[in-house]
């Protein structure tokens, strides 16, 4: 690969690009998404003796927005391991890379969960130590921690380590394999990331068929199933949704999509929130899901996704 071409890759930084205002718009509809859904839940409208409306059995789904997060953020972080893996150049510095993402999480992070801490008091030091440094997640009791929301970031901490990784390993792979064409390269990181699918498929059948479903009226109850079903093998295929997208950019084969096909990508989504939302008989909580409710729900969650996220990042 000439110097030039290395310049103009080192050049792009560790971000996919140049910042999108359609992404701008659905990581902002995202936030809107999962602000409304814990407002619901606090103020208590998503019950039926407080609110009659449909519309109340679709605020409990909003919390799909994590889903969408996690898409963004495969596609955002990932792009430039996919662009530097097609020209068989060296992946962007890890140095710079882990300062840029443990910086975008940590401090703010911090910030917030000293405030919960003061004001709501924490556990005991282990699991304080655990939820400063984002890996509550891995004890089933913890996994909530003083700020629900916060098993998100710990997500995608384990994401952000992993990326590298997997981009070394599949790179040495194809390069012990004399793989250099790119056209042969996508095809290696296509399968690779198919297999991203299929790991998050199997471990949310092992979850479901190793834990029972959680009984959230018992206040005392701990919900394995919902700590195991945070942890990033099950949101493997939510950010291979996002690199895939970042690998049919960078192939070159991207085309500009249609108005019409993007109208039917959010279509798409509005009718599979509608459906998550009213037939699935899903409780109007965060968790409690049987085995089908689990696997459907997440599936609906992936095309919502996918439709919110493609027409801009395919643009």
């Amino acid at each position: 690969m000439s110097a030039t071409r290395s310049d103009q890759l080192g050049s792009r930084g560790t971000s996919g690009g140049e910042r999108s205002f359609g992404l701008d718009v659905a990581r902002a509809t995202a936030a809107v998404g999962v602000l409304v859904t814990h407002v619901a839940f606090a103020t208590g409208v998503v019950n039926p003796q407080r609110w009659a409306s449909p519309l109340r059995e679709v605020l409990p789904r909003l919390d799909v927005g994590v889903t969408i997060f996690f898409v963004l953020s495969g596609q955002l972080v990932g792009r430039p391991f996919v662009r530097r893996s097609l020209a068989g150049a060296p992946a962007p510095g890890v140095q710079r890379y882990t300062l840029r993402r443990l910086s975008r999480v940590y401090p703010s992070y911090w910030v917030v969960l000293t405030v919960a801490l003061v004001n709501f008091g924490g556990g005991s030091l282990g699991e304080v130590i655990a939820d400063v440094l984002l890996v509550h997640i891995y004890v089933p009791a913890w996994a909530i921690g003083p700020i629900t929301q916060s098993w998100t970031l710990a997500t995608e901490i384990a994401f952000y380590a992993f990326v590298p990784v997997w981009f070394w390993a599949m790179n040495r792979f194809m390069a012990s394999r004399g793989v250099a064409e790119p056209s042969r390269r996508f095809t290696f990181l296509g399968w690779g990331l198919a297999a991203w699918c299929a790991m998050a498929l199997l471990w949310r059948i092992g979850v479901v068929a190793l834990t029972d479903t959680f009984d959230f009226t018992q206040p005392a109850a701990v919900d394995t199933r919902g700590a195991l079903l945070t942890w990033l093998p099950n949101h493997l295929d939510a950010f291979a949704l996002g690199v895939g997208m970042g690998l049919w950019l960078e192939s070159g084969r991207a085309r500009p999509l249609s108005a019409g096909l993007r109208m039917a990508c959010y279509t798409t989504a509005a009718i599979s929130l509608w459906v998550v939302s009213v037939g699935l008989d899903l409780p109007p909580v965060f968790t409690g899901f049987d085995g089908p409710q689990t696997h459907l729900r997440h599936l609906l969650f992936l095309v919502i996704a996918a439709g919110v996220v493609a027409p801009s990042a395919l643009a």
